[in-house]
């Protein structure tokens, strides 16, 4: 009986691996530090700028609903000595607001309600203005009215 033939192995050549690879060499794992080197800090900035836009959008749509606030308080009372005043919110102690007023034509008076508070060392502020019919010198005082902030009560 003939056997059959005996293959011998073959040689290796440089291309060619008969083992899987394991791990990362030494020049990957470089390349990825670099990489993250680059990319983080130019993300870590666009979170912070996100961050800081996101606190000022806050504090804009904050100060505009207590201008506005302020403005229907001063509307409703429709006390003149009143529309010129200052004060601070109780709710909201980084704020305070200003009021100033103009009288118009026709018994009219502008009154311009400003929020102000202070942001990275800055002041800023928001004024939001409206027009105001006072009410009548015979109509009943409001004594004890409203001042410094405080909502207070009409008689």
């Amino acid at each position: 009986m003939t056997q059959p033939p005996v293959q011998l192995p073959q040689p290796l050549s440089r291309g060619h691996r008969t083992t899987a690879r394991r791990g990362f060499t030494l020049i990957e794992v470089l390349a990825a530090l670099v990489l993250v080197a680059i990319v983080l800090p130019v993300a870590m900035r666009g979170v912070t700028l996100s961050m800081q836009a996101a606190a000022r959008s806050r504090q804009l749509t904050e100060a505009g609903q207590l201008a506005a606030s302020k403005l229907a308080e001063l509307t409703v009372l429709k006390d003149v000595t009143l529309f010129s005043s200052s004060g601070a919110f109780p709710d909201f102690p980084e704020y305070r607001w200003e009021t100033t007023s103009a009288q118009r034509d026709n018994g009219l008076y502008e009154v311009n309600a400003r929020v102000i508070w202070t942001a990275q060392g800055l002041e800023q502020w928001v004024t939001l203005t409206t027009l105001i019919y006072p009410a009548a010198a015979t109509s009943s005082s409001t004594s004890g009215a409203a001042s410094g902030g405080t909502t207070g009560a009409t008689p």
